[in-house]
Parts: structure tokens; C-alpha cells; sequence
């Protein structure tokens, strides 16, 4: 019994370590034709037909970035200084046009300075009225006096009265300009809208110092939406800067509704409204969301934001013909070589060296200089473009991350720990130390008993162990 049980644990142990080698040879490409790059220095390098024909947008061909609808334009109403409000005419959700009041400034202040400046003003001139007559006496005082010290008094005098007039003109001047200027602040204490639009906001009275928050929402007094169209906002991160320019066209998802799009260009990148994140931004991207990078916000022009809602979320992507790419296959002319004989083009074989193929041509599309390649190609190879050095054999590299095990999804091999070896395929209940059933494969196990040969001639066939 012992040996029985040691037998079959060593086969475990076997059939876990071939399977693992299993899925490295055939799932990796080592062997059974899958893709593997030379390292040979006379390797050439091929190219995925999928790039070529953009076949897959949409899919991981091209990079998805998440965006949100955004108003084409708001209007943040910032608070004058420290001035308190006195009333509001509107409420968050209210439609506004151009020229509709706001809000009041509350003005009562600005009344009590404006009063107390003109009662100083009034003061200011009484004293420099008294002040000239004093000097007038001090004049004739001086006239009538002979002696050289007391002449020395007077003129002293004389010169601080001067002085002090020059001072009280000044304070004059400047409390006047005050009382214009606060004139001015009442006579435009009501607030009204510049545009058309809704109430987004009303938030507490807040500072005019105040512009946006870190995460870029306006924390002025109240924001006015303009009406109009939308436009979709989304974020780039440092790695990503160089993916997106101003100007580019650009495909607007719904993340509801299949099949249903916009278009428009990119309009704005905000470089300067830069903010600290760790999350990555680009949908359906993998990354370590522990590396801190920093975010920038860009907007999209949409040619037509009909069905679009407030606020909600969709994909973006670069638009590089995706919605309007024809079926099958469609490679730039200069990939074939045509003869007599028919066309051909050079592919890497299954063997991953590179061959002469022919193929099939169908339709050819003039303005954008391709064929439709109907025999002879599929969308799983690689190709280059013709040259005089190209022969048959040579080695290739694949453009492609062919060989990293994240290339290859879930859904094609499901193979992860917690599936790798399923109840259907061994079954160890009856296994308790001392004994053991024989059914180490049951009927429906993916891997047969006979794909296992221990020492050579040693076959576990689920009732007979050498």
C-alpha cells in the first residue's frame, strides 16, 4: 500500500511539473509553431498584420482613455475681496441670460466710509482755510519785526503752516478717490450674468483669492454653465503626454450603448493645471497603481454632442480610421511583389523563419494605395516589406510582446492558480494517508493517464502502477 500511495504521489508530482512544462512549451510558443523571436544577429523583423491593416482598435491596438462630458463653457463668479453679500436672486438649477442680477453686494459698509470720508474731507478744508489765514498773520508779523531771531521764528512758523496744508491737500485728494471708488463699488453691488446659461453652483462666500482646487473644481462663489454643446474632458499622465496633441482627431465612446460614437479634436492640454495621482488613467491599461505620476486635464472638441448627457462618463481613443475601416484585410501595396506568376509577399512562417507567400489579391483601393488580400494572409501573421537581402530562412523577430504571458488572456487558456488542476481533472478525496482509491483520473480529466510514462516504461493508466 505504501508503495502504492508513493507511486502515485510521484505522479502527481510528475503530471504538475508536465503540465506547468506543458503550458510553457505549447502556450508560450516553444514548440507546436508558436511565435518566438531570434536572437540571431541576422534576424529581420516582421510586423503584426493587425498594425498594419489596423485591424483590433478599439481592442488594445490603440490606447482607451476615460473622459467624463463637461459644459462647453462656465463662467466662475469670484467674490469681490472680502465683501459680504447682502442677497442672492438665484438658486442652483435656475436658467439665467445675459444681463439677469445675481446677487447684491451688501453695501452698508462701504456707506458708513463713504460718510465718515466726506465729514473728513469737510475737516480737511476748514483746516487749511484756517491754516492759510494763520500764515497770512505770521506774514505781517514779520513785516513789522526787525530783529533777526525773531524773524528766524516767524519764517519757521510760516513754513510748518505750509507743510501742513501740502499734507491736508494730499488727505483730501486721496479721500476723495476713495469715495469715488466706493461710489462706484455701490453702484455696481448687484451682480449679473455675463452669458446664458444654469446655475451650477452656489457655494459659501468664498475669497476672490480663490481660483480652483488641487482636483481642478472651481471653488468660486457661484458657477454658470453656458448653454450650447458639450465637451469631454479626460486626463494624460506624464508617460502618456507624448500620445496626445492638440488638434488630433479623436473617437468619443458610450460606455452604454455599443456602436455608438462621437468625433471631435483635441482642443486644449492643460500643462499648467498639473495634479499628484497614483491611479492609472488609461482605460483597460495595465500598471502599477502604486508609482505616483502626475495627472494633466485635456478637452475634446466634439463636431456634435447631440445625446450627450451632463456629466456622463465614456472612452476616448485616437481616431485613425477605426469607424470607417473596411472589411478583411487591407495592406499598403508596397508590402507585394506581383509577376506573371501572381502576387506574393514575404511572412514569417510557422517555423519563425521567413518565407515567400503567395497570396490572393482582391479590390484595390486607389486613394489609400492598398490591397484587399483575400487567399494567403489572416490576421495572426507577421510580414516586412520587400528588399533586395530577404531570402528564405532567415530568422525573425517578432514586433510584438508575443512571449509575454500577459499577452495572452484569461478567457483563451484559463490557466491561473486557483484553476489549474480542476476537480474534473483529479480527484483526491479519497486520498487520507493511507489509503487510496485508484481513480486518480476520472473520466473526464483533461490530461489521460496514458500521457504520462514514468522511467520510461512505467504507465499509470488509473488502475495499474509499475
Amino acid at each position: 500500500m505504501k508503495r502504492v500511495i508513493a507511486v502515485v504521489l510521484s505522479c502527481l508530482i510528475a503530471a504538475g511539473a508536465g503540465a506547468g512544462t506543458y503550458y510553457q512549451l505549447i502556450y508560450k510558443g516553444k514548440i507546436g509553431g508558436g511565435r518566438v523571436s531570434s536572437v540571431s544577429e541576422d534576424a529581420v523583423y516582421v510586423d503584426p498584420v493587425t498594425v498594419i491593416a489596423g485591424i483590433g482598435t478599439g481592442s488594445g491596438q490603440v490606447e482607451r482613455y476615460a473622459g467624463v462630458v463637461e459644459p462647453q463653457d462656465t463662467w466662475d463668479v469670484k467674490l469681490d475681496g472680502d465683501t459680504k453679500i447682502e442677497k442672492t436672486y438665484v438658486k442652483v438649477g435656475d436658467e439665467v441670460k445675459q444681463g439677469d442680477p445675481l446677487f447684491k453686494y451688501d453695501t452698508t459698509e462701504s456707506e458708513q466710509k463713504i460718510a465718515q470720508d466726506e465729514i473728513d474731507v469737510e475737516r480737511d478744508k476748514n483746516n487749511i482755510e484756517t491754516d492759510t489765514k494763520t500764515i497770512e498773520e505770521y506774514k505781517k508779523q514779520l513785516s513789522r519785526t526787525t530783529a533777526e531771531a525773531d524773524r528766524l521764528e516767524i519764517e519757521t512758523q510760516i513754513l510748518q503752516k505750509e507743510n501742513d496744508i501740502k499734507t491736508t491737500e494730499y488727505d483730501i485728494k486721496s479721500k476723495e478717490l476713495e469715495i469715488s471708488q466706493l461710489k462706484e463699488k455701490i453702484a455696481s453691488a448687484e451682480v449679473t450674468s455675463e452669458i446664458d446659461g444654469t446655475v451650477r453652483t452656489i457655494n459659501s462666500q468664498t475669497s476672490s483669492s480663490s481660483s480652483y482646487s488641487s482636483d481642478g473644481s472651481s471653488d468660486a462663489y457661484m458657477t454658470i454653465m453656458a448653454n450650447g454643446d458639450f465637451r469631454v474632458k479626460g486626463t494624460l499622465n506624464e508617460q502618456q503626454m507624448g500620445n496626445i496633441s492638440v488638434g488630433d482627431s479623436m473617437i468619443v465612446y458610450s460606455r452604454v450603448e455599443e456602436g455608438k460614437y462621437w468625433k471631435g479634436n483635441v482642443e486644449e492640454i492643460r500643462t499648467q493645471d498639473g495634479s499628484s495621482n497614483n491611479s492609472n488613467n488609461s482605460y483597460g491599461q495595465s500598471g502599477d497603481s502604486n508609482i505616483s505620476s502626475t495627472n494633466y486635464p485635456f478637452y475634446i472638441q466634439l463636431e456634435d454632442s447631440s445625446e450627450l448627457i451632463l456629466g456622463q462618463h465614456v472612452y476616448m481613443e485616437p481616431d485613425v480610421g477605426q469607424e470607417s475601416a473596411k472589411e478583411g484585410i487591407w495592406i499598403p501595396d508596397y508590402y507585394f511583389t506581383q509577376d506573371d506568376g501572381g502576387a506574393w509577399i514575404w511572412a514569417a512562417s510557422k517555423s519563425n523563419t521567413l518565407e515567400k507567400r503567395a497570396v490572393t489579391l482582391g479590390e484595390y483601393d486607389d486613394e489609400m494605395m492598398t490591397w484587399s488580400v483575400t487567399e494567403g494572409l489572416t490576421e495572426e501573421d507577421y510580414i516586412i516589406v520587400p528588399s533586395e537581402f530577404l531570402k528564405e530562412g532567415l530568422p525573425v523577430v517578432y514586433n510584438e510582446a508575443a512571449e509575454d504571458p500577459a499577452a495572452y488572456s484569461d478567457d483563451e487558456f484559463e490557466w491561473n492558480d486557483d484553476e489549474a488542476f480542476g476537480d474534473d481533472e483529479f480527484s483526491m478525496d479519497a486520498f487520507d494517508g493511507e489509503a487510496f482509491d485508484g481513480d486518480v483520473f476520472d473520466g473526464d480529466a483533461d490530461m489521460a493517464a496514458d500521457d504520462f510514462i514514468m522511467d520510461g516504461d512505467v504507465v499509470l493508466d488509473g488502475d495499474e502502477q509499475g
